[in-house]
């Protein structure tokens, strides 16, 4: 019988484990759980505007959002399109990061 003693990381905002701390420190910065991932826009503000639309990269299809604020006239982008290499040099330029706080939040009316 062959035992193996193994580092195991755990991510400190879900509980996640993985062996490497590489890939632990990846899935850490991009997390949900995240405090520095929680965007105030996506606590249903009123002035937040989404479409979508479909382009193609290297014959691979993909769907892009694209996140508006009404109030400011800014274009925003989430932490997840941070992680995406395909985009991130290319579509993030002119874009904000969407904030953590934000003064014009108001909840939306349902």
């Amino acid at each position: 019988m062959k035992t193996e003693m193994m580092k195991i990381y755990v991510c400190e905002y879900c509980g996640r484990k993985m062996f490497g701390a590489g890939a632990m420190s990846r899935h850490e910065k991009y997390c949900d759980h995240n405090p520095k991932n929680a965007h105030k826009c996506f606590e249903f503000c009123k002035h937040l505007e989404k479409s979508h639309e479909m382009i193609d990269v290297d014959g691979e299809t993909y769907r892009i959002t694209h996140m508006t604020c009404n109030k400011t006239g800014k274009k925003m982008y989430s932490y997840k399109l941070e992680k995406k290499q395909t985009f991130r040099s290319t579509y993030v330029s002119g874009l904000e990061r969407m904030p953590l706080e934000c003064d014009e939040f108001e909840i939306m009316d349902i």
